[in-house]
């Protein structure tokens, strides 16, 4: 957890950070304006500036992920989807019901954040933004591509530029990362690579090539937006989008979609009965806990040890803090070892600090570490089950 610290909040059992579209689109272009344009105009020849003190998670393209109700459910069932997740640099709530949940549980989502309105506003950057699309059905990549220099044309303006597009077939993940399709993205010299291979494929692929990619800041799976891009399919209307009715129009658009609307909602529902209902039950329980929250490292220095109630934004800082200066404190020989949290005495949790033990797991894993909870008190032990987040104690 070298990276400067995210607020960010668990919510059924998947970080999310507490931004705004405009706050999301600032952090999305602080990387991009670090490349250095040269060469021809418009930024042909973009070169990334040397971070020798660059951490492990900052090395490569980082990860933007954009879950919905559907990514809560496959994050349920497939760890390693999951995993991508918590290892991602920004994560925002692409689901009008999750914003509801989250106002539900007192969680700050101040607003749906969706991949589409993301990648269209990045239209109004100060300085040109390189795409290349990967994925989608025939050759709408590439016509994804065309269009945006066509409206960049046309328009007179916007910043996002069309720099390739490709559909690397429907095979195996080592078979949509061969050398060959990694050179035709890399010779685009794209600043973000937009990827549309279904959310499971392209999370994992994504995870695999970040580090191949190299020029691109960012590396994002943003599945309906290659089809939006290319004219495929039309957005639904604002009042559709923001009144959370969005899943009409896109099955009036692809009727295909309904069984895995479905499917999703019967799970979320579920989810909230045997979860959320839950969580409102053991927070009442655990608030009257009003133990100072206190940390300490470990006396070997391979983590910290936590008392009392970590509930609120200012002990996620405290937190975060703390594993910062442990690590930094870490030996040679410990650095490569699990991080470890001593929890026993531990009386109460709230999803910021939950939160920010989901972004230092994440953060591990791309460091190829673990983070280890040891002795987790009953109230971490519930508390964590009702968050959707008990896979932490595995």
């Amino acid at each position: 957890m070298t990276a400067p610290y995210r607020t960010v909040y668990c919510l059924l059992g998947l970080p999310f950070d507490a931004l705004t579209l405009d706050a999301a689109l600032a952090r999305l272009l602080v990387p991009i304006s670090q490349c250095v344009p040269s060469g021809t105009a418009g930024g042909a020849g973009v070169q990334r500036r040397d971070q020798p003190d660059a951490s492990d998670e900052q090395r490569g393209a980082l990860v933007l992920s954009t879950p919905n109700v559907n990514w809560v459910v496959l994050a349920r069932e497939h760890p390693a989807f999951r995993e991508s997740v918590l290892a991602s640099a920004l994560t925002v709530a692409d689901g009008q019901p999750l914003v509801w949940i989250a106002r539900l549980l007192g969680v700050p989502l101040p607003e749906r954040v969706s991949g589409a309105d993301l990648f269209l506003g990045l239209r109004g950057a100060a300085h040109p933004v390189r795409v290349f699309f990967l994925g989608g059905m025939g050759h709408v990549a590439r016509r994804a591509s065309a269009a945006l220099n066509q409206a960049r044309e046309t328009a007179g303006g916007g910043a996002l530029i069309g720099v390739g597009g490709l559909d690397p077939g429907s095979g195996s993940i080592a078979s949509m990362s061969r050398p060959e399709i990694l050179h035709t993205v890399n010779e685009g010299q794209p600043d973000l690579v937009v990827v549309s291979l279904g959310a499971l494929r392209g999370q994992a692929w994504l995870m695999q090539n970040r580090k191949a990619l190299t020029t691109a800041r960012w590396v994002t799976h943003l599945g309906a937006v290659v089809n939006f891009a290319a004219g495929e399919v039309r957005r639904a209307p604002r009042w559709m989008q923001r009144s959370g009715t969005e899943w009409a129009w896109r099955i009036v658009q692809e009727p295909k979609l309904w069984q895995r609307y479905v499917g999703d909602g019967i799970s979320l529902f579920g989810l909230l009965l045997a979860r959320t209902l839950p969580l409102l039950f053991w927070r009442a329980l655990y608030a009257r806990q009003s133990l100072p929250a206190e940390s300490a490292p470990l006396d070997d220095g391979g983590g910290l040890r936590m008392r009392g109630a970590w509930v609120t934004e200012d002990h996620a800082r405290q937190f975060h803090d703390a594993v910062r200066q442990t690590l930094a404190g870490q030996s040679v020989d410990i650095a490569g070892q699990p991080f470890r949290l001593d929890v026993a005495e531990v009386s109460n949790l709230g999803a910021a600090v939950i939160g920010q033990w989901m972004v230092l797991r994440g953060s591990l894993a791309l460091q190829r570490r673990k983070l280890v909870l040891v002795s987790p008190s009953l109230a971490v032990r519930r508390l964590l089950r009702a968050e959707v987040a008990d896979y932490l104690l595995d």
